[in-house]
């Protein structure tokens, strides 16, 4: 790296308003073997052909970061990033690129962070062993970054992404996926995602994925006086929507929730249980407002009969419409409303539950 420490790197320790700028011309900018913190001052990096930040971890208590132009990761850390104090700035149009990245976990109670990503198949926030938990702060995404399809598989750009869980307390989120963003998620996890306070604002302006068009056909009787009957056939399209917020089991008890789609994609889908308001608790300790918008596509179905001699000619039974990427509000296996002030306003439905929906409680709005 232009900046290497094979021990603990600290910026501004001893306070001051200094500024420092790097240019990574043959790998990291600034890359050590221990943590990396910062406190006071303003360190730029403006260029380099690896990560912007490669460290076994970062910790800021102060100070700004300012990353962009990066061939790699904004921050690369191997153990956690600590975010209390202080500003984070990264822009990117790097394809598969993280701003944050963590084999560890991330965690941020304060400050500022401003990321901007239009690369294919963008990161915000990933972390690969451990949870992403926000307690504090104001965090600000705009990602527009396309997807990216490879051997037979395909990554699509997300806010916060994680391959365990998602916790927020308190703090103010605002997420914005572009039009470019197909099939794209706000917030993912393969674990839970567990929200109770804070103020989280969706915007998920990307369409869905459109992928192969198959036609079904099932055979017909042959024989008879009749000539028998024919067979039938019905056309469809596989479509990969995006998505708001996405987890093993979700919990939302608590805080203000605006979430909102253009073209196809879901507010919250739950591949398990999905609890909506703690039990017992005041409807005003919870506020969500859900917009989902599609664009209505249709599948085509046909059959024939038969008849003498051979039956009659085929006959079309019709196209019938639907929203592509199925943009429901609400999506789980079981689904549990508690409790919440909450106003829906679904192009498909505003809670699909799969195999129980219970309601026992909460002020519902329904559009």
């Amino acid at each position: 790296g232009c900046v290497y420490a094979k021990s603990k790197l600290k910026f501004g320790e001893l306070g001051g308003d200094g500024e420092l700028t790097i240019s990574g011309n043959t790998k990291h900018a600034i890359n050590s073997s221990k943590k990396t913190e910062f406190y006071a001052g303003t360190v730029n990096i403006i260029s380099a052909q690896g990560d912007g930040l490669n460290s076994d971890g970062l910790q800021m208590y102060g100070g700004k970061l300012n990353i962009s132009g990066t061939g790699g990761d904004g921050v690369d850390a191997s153990e956690s990033i600590l975010i209390e104090k202080g500003e984070f700035v990264f822009s990117s149009s790097a394809e598969d690129v993280k701003a944050l990245k963590s084999d560890s976990s991330i965690v941020v109670k304060g400050g500022n962070l401003d990321i901007t990503m239009t690369g294919a198949a963008a990161k915000g926030m990933k972390t690969s062993l451990a949870d992403i938990e926000i307690y504090g702060g104001e965090i600000i995404m705009n990602i527009d970054g396309t997807s990216i399809i490879a051997d037979g598989d395909t990554s699509y750009s997300a806010a916060i992404k994680t391959d365990k869980g998602v916790v927020i307390s308190d703090g103010k989120i605002d997420l914005t996926l572009g039009k470019n963003a197909i099939a794209s998620k706000g917030i993912t996890a393969d674990g839970d995602v567990t929200v109770k306070g804070g103020v989280v604002k969706i915007t998920n302006n990307g369409s869905y994925y459109t992928g192969a068009t198959t036609t079904t056909s099932t055979g017909g009787s042959t024989g008879g006086w009749g000539g028998g009957f024919g067979g039938s056939s019905k056309t469809s399209t596989a479509y990969t929507e995006g998505r708001c917020v996405k987890g093993n089991n979700v919990y939302l008890t608590a805080g203000d929730f605006t979430l909102m789609t253009s073209d196809g994609a879901k507010g919250v889908k739950a591949e398990a249980d999905l609890i909506v308001g703690a039990e017992k608790a005041d409807n005003s300790a919870l506020t969500i407002n859900v917009t989902t918008n599609g664009t209505a596509t249709s599948s085509s179905t046909s059959s024939s009969t038969g008849g003498r001699p051979g039956g009659f000619g085929g006959m079309s039974d019709g196209n019938s419409s639907k929203y592509a990427g199925n943009p429901k509000a609400f999506v789980g296996e079981n689904i549990t409303v508690n409790s919440g002030t909450i106003i829906v306003d679904a192009k498909d439905d505003a809670f699909h539950a799969n195999t129980k929906l219970e309601v026992n409680g909460g002020d519902l709005t329904i559009d």
